[in-house]
């Protein structure tokens, strides 16, 4: 997993328009501010408040956001799902993947290429640092835009 470097991270609020939809441009000057303050990153799309109310499509639209706007040289951490099963948090992932794998070009061709580089990669590096046992399940996680893998027991 990504080291997170020292520094101020507060946890980033998510503002809201009058009917309930994100308030991007409310975001954008969000993150200008946390710029002006000097914070080093931001916790963004973690498990707090008002990420609970929005939909796993909400919450990957808000990420894609944040990183398109985030001030450069700030750091984001983000987990982006917030549930406690499993299976849910798989299809999450995979979903994440599916997004990331198509080109409006080439369609779903990359989509091999994306999952030998990213999740096979990962996988393989896992075992090979002795990582995973015998009976051990390969997770592949999705947060602040990448993939991270771990061995569930």
């Amino acid at each position: 997993m990504k080291e997170i470097n020292n520094g101020v991270y507060p946890t980033m609020i998510t503002p809201f328009t009058d009917d309930n939809k994100i308030d991007y441009n409310g975001v954008k000057e969000l993150l200008k501010w946390y710029e002006r303050k000097g914070v080093d990153g931001i916790f963004a799309i973690c498990q707090s408040s008002e990420i609970f109310f929005l939909s796993f499509e909400e919450r990957l639209e808000l990420l894609k956001f944040i990183m398109a706007n985030k001030p450069e040289g700030m750091s984001i951490v983000a987990s982006g799902h917030t549930s406690d099963d499993l299976d849910v948090q798989i299809e999450e992932a995979k979903a994440f993947i599916v997004e990331n794998g198509y080109d409006p070009v080439y369609g779903a061709r990359p989509l091999k290429r994306y999952l030998q580089k990213h999740v096979e990669t990962l996988a393989a590096k896992l075992i090979l640092s002795d990582g995973v046992r015998v009976g051990d399940t390969i997770l592949i996680e999705a947060a602040d835009g990448k993939l991270s893998a771990r061995a569930v027991r």
